[in-house]
């Protein structure tokens, strides 16, 4: 619906930048909105509309199928009884997110590096410690962000309970606040990604009496 008047009305003003594209095989590749950072393919249009010329055919701007933005983010908290952890993060970078991530570290003076590092554990935990350095690696596709961390007290004891929050577990769809909604909801672009949590359970406490279901949710209509 938001779309359609647009369309069917195309605006100069719509189509703002001009990108070259090319076939290389089979794979259409646009150049010229990405940087020497990026990896081959991805595209910061992705999903917007683009108008081929000299035709005037409007299309589907798309980047490859392993070039779209998505977050892959991975934490493995192994917990002893008295709820003390060992956190392992890892993140992989797709998409446009790789360019940025490559340009960052790459770029990046030591000293920056070791107060972003910093940043990160306490991200975690404000009471944790790294036990491995920072890796960073953008020789491979996706990029890898990784680390390791000892938290103590990550988790509340109380009495036969152990109680654990688990990180990046949202309660709510972001932007999206109450139980009933009357108006839509616009997002400006695609949020995509996945967060996979693993935890190791110290052997006292594997009868596991709350925990959240596994979500795998998507925006009405077909979003």
């Amino acid at each position: 619906g938001v779309d359609n008047p647009m369309l069917t009305w195309p605006q100069r003003s719509v189509f703002g930048d001009v990108l070259v594209r090319v076939v290389a095989d089979t794979e259409i590749i646009y150049l010229n909105d990405t940087d020497q950072y990026d990896a081959l393919g991805a595209t910061a249009h992705d999903g917007r509309y683009g108008l081929a010329l000299p035709g005037g055919t409007l299309l589907v701007i798309r980047a490859g199928a392993d070039r779209r933005n998505q977050r892959d983010v991975r934490y493995t908290i192994a917990l002893d009884e008295d709820g003390n952890a060992t956190i392992t993060y890892e993140r992989r970078f797709h998409g446009t997110s790789y360019g940025r991530f490559h340009q960052r570290f790459a770029e990046l003076q030591p000293e920056d590096r070791r107060r972003a590092f910093l940043e990160m554990v306490a991200g975690i935990s404000q009471a944790a410690v790294a036990t491995t350095d920072l890796t960073t690696d953008y020789s491979v596709y996706p990029g890898l962000e990784r680390f390791s961390v000892q938290a103590p007290r990550y988790a509340v004891r109380d009495g036969d309970y152990l109680y654990v929050s688990l990180p990046d577990a949202s309660s709510s769809v972001p932007g999206v606040v109450g139980d009933t909604r009357v108006n839509p909801v616009f997002w400006s672009s695609e949020d995509r990604g996945t967060t996979a949590i693993t935890l190791q359970l110290p052997p006292a406490f594997t009868n596991v009496q709350i925990a959240p279901a596994t979500i795998a949710w998507r925006t009405p209509a077909g979003g």
